[in-house]
């Protein structure tokens, strides 16, 4: 009777057992709700966030001045621009701002110098300017055509008497020197007269100076682009002996500038110039009845270069009246396009030698 006890205890504790190895199991089967998961990863593509990015990313609206976006956000390149005559005497340099320039044009004065006008429009209230020096008549005839406040310490009688006949807007520092142009002590009169953008933009607003411009701008790539012409990596311009040198950046796409065998920095902050585009304009030169200034056409038409990118291509320039926009175009006759940064007209006669490699 034992036995039989022990035999059916047995049986009973077996089938136990066996009810627990089913249930063990079991799971692989419960766990098959682990294969829903895939079909949410199917859903998530749909969203697609990275294609929506693009209709996200304006473009905002770029300077007509130098091509690259407007410094803040609702800026208006209708505003107030500035030009600034700088010295280039050897006593000068370097001159403080000259980076911050959309434009700048390196034109002849008296002997074998050159002077600059820089064409600024910023709302850097701190900029530096200077050494500022005086005004001729084609600087005057070349600041109209930007509808630009002058900012220049003196000039010629020819520069004083064109600046009033073209009515344009100036900030004499022979007025103001003291107050709007200050004089620094690094440097020896007269190339030690310094100004600033907000000192300028306070003169300005005393005498009641226009706060817009009427500049028509000019035509520039979205990005870096090549122009199609030939190679030019390095450019020299002999001023007699005054010489301008341009040497081209792969990385940066852009032209180091090297005046008498020297790297071109700005004054403020020691950086080299970089710039973009480089337009070789070829204007007729002689000498003034006084036989000490210069006389400059740069009213009518002619010739010249446009370099960018490391590339070089002939241009035709033409300007209708003392105060009109020159248009630079293509032999076959349509606008040219800039690279976007900062653009330096050079005005050299065609007997100058020029080497372009």
């Amino acid at each position: 009777m034992k036995k039989l006890l022990l035999i059916i205890l047995t049986l009973v504790m077996l089938a136990g057992c066996g009810t627990d190895a089913v249930v063990d199991s079991d799971p692989p089967v419960t766990k098959e709700p682990t294969l829903a998961p895939t079909i949410e990863p199917t859903m998530e593509p749909t969203e697609e966030p990275v294609a929506t990015e693009p209709a996200m990313v304006e473009s905002g609206p770029i300077s007509k001045l130098n091509g690259l976006p407007l410094e803040n956000e609702g800026d208006d390149d209708n505003s107030r621009i500035f030009a600034v005559m700088f010295d280039n005497a050897a006593q000068a340099r370097w001159q403080a701002g000259l980076k911050e320039a959309s434009v700048v044009y390196e034109i002849r004065v008296e002997g074998q110098y050159t002077r600059y006008v820089g064409i600024f429009q910023t709302n850097n209230q701190d900029l530096v300017l200077g050494a500022v020096r005086s005004a001729r008549p084609y600087f005057a005839q070349t600041v109209a055509e930007y509808d630009a406040i002058f900012a220049h310490h003196g000039g010629s009688e020819a520069g004083i008497d064109k600046i009033k006949e073209l009515g344009i807007d100036n900030v004499d520092g022979m007025f103001y020197d003291g107050s709007v142009y200050k004089r620094q002590s690094h440097k020896k009169a007269p190339h030690n007269s310094y100004t600033s953008i907000g000192a300028l933009n306070k003169k300005a607003d005393d005498l009641k100076y226009k706060t817009s411009n009427n500049f028509g701008g000019f035509k520039f790539f979205e990005e870096p682009t090549a122009i199609g012409g030939t190679s030019a990596k390095s450019v020299e311009i002999l001023y007699g002996s005054n010489t301008t040198e341009y040497f081209y950046d792969e990385t940066t796409v852009k032209y180091e500038r090297h005046k008498d065998g020297k790297l071109h920095l700005d004054e403020n902050n020691s950086e080299p110039l970089e710039v973009s585009n480089i337009i070789i304009q070829y204007v007729d030169v002689k000498l003034h009845e006084n036989k000490t200034h210069k006389v400059l056409s740069n009213v009518g038409s002619g010739t010249g270069l446009l370099i960018s990118h490391g590339e070089m291509v002939e241009i035709q320039w033409s300007k209708q009246s003392e105060s009109a926009q020159t248009q630079f175009t293509t032999k076959e006759g349509e606008t040219i396009t800039l690279n976007p940064g900062q653009t330096w007209i050079q005005w050299i006669e065609k007997s100058r030698t020029i080497n372009i490699e």
